[in-house]
């Protein structure tokens, strides 16, 4: 059966932070060389592209952009596609895989020993150097990161019943009154929900989170520590302060007396 996908591959290499002419580091201005590669079943042979001088990622003009997707999207790929080199191959790359009618994988791996604040960026909003869409979200795409690390032991997947799971369902009191858009919200049908987490989640030790008014997403964060690691804002009696840090990744709670939850 013929391979039916392409892979691209994007390699960062850390060349360190950027030093202004008078010698001082600029932490927040890192310098990567950039190299690529293409590679399908059809092909005689891996290709590859350098770039001719190392790019330059801006995490401080990245972070005035948190907010605007749309915006940051396009800066982070103005600053990874600055070479020549790789734009042009990148389209090459493109026109192959439309002319063939088969995916592209697109696989970004970045050095381990680059700081920590250039691999948190949000690679996923990446545009495509042609026609401007996201990458990770157009259908002949896909998109994913390499996670490297000192131990080449292999990481194996845990008994199914070594899972655990947190379930949150989330019945606003005022739900009917919201009309957001122009748009009449219906009530949640939490039995419904419930059953549809079960199914799905079955032979998986689960937690519940569903009664109006007792969802304490706060205290059970508390008392889950890093074993629960993605929440849903907004579904406890404390509401969820998105402005204490926009850039935070974990939650932060104000206080409230508000014990049933509210849409709006």
């Amino acid at each position: 059966m013929p391979n039916t996908d392409a892979d691209f591959i994007i390699g960062l290499r850390w060349r360190g932070v950027h030093v202004d002419v008078e010698g001082h580091a600029q932490a927040h201005r890192g310098r990567f060389d950039i190299h690529v590669g293409y590679d399908d079943s059809e092909e005689v042979g891996d290709k590859r592209a350098f770039g001719k001088a190392p790019i330059e990622i801006d995490i401080h003009e990245l972070s005035q952009l948190v907010g605007r997707e749309a915006d940051y999207g396009e800066a982070l790929s103005a600053q990874l596609f600055a070479s020549e080199e790789i734009r042009d191959f990148y389209a090459m790359a493109k026109g192959v895989v439309e002319d063939r009618g088969i995916e592209l994988h697109l696989r970004l791996h970045i050095d381990p020993v680059a700081p920590a604040a250039f691999h948190v960026l949000r690679w996923e909003s990446l545009r495509d150097q042609i026609d401007g869409s996201t990458i990770a979200l157009k259908s002949n795409f896909r998109f994913s990161r390499f996670l490297s690390g000192k131990d080449w032991r292999p990481i194996r997947q845990p008994r199914k019943h070594d899972l655990r799971a947190l379930v949150v369902v989330a019945d606003p009191s005022n739900l009917t009154n919201c009309t957001p858009g122009g748009r009449q919200l219906t009530p949640v049908d939490v039995p419904q929900e419930l059953e549809r987490a079960r199914a799905a989640l079955k032979g998986i030790k689960t937690t519940e989170l569903a009664a109006r008014g007792g969802s304490d997403l706060a205290r059970h964060h508390r008392r889950a520590g890093a074993r629960h690691r993605h929440f849903v804002p907004g579904l406890s009696r404390r509401v969820y302060n998105r402005r204490a840090d926009p850039l935070s990744r974990e939650p932060q709670w104000s206080g409230g007396s508000d014990r049933r939850l509210k849409a709006c």
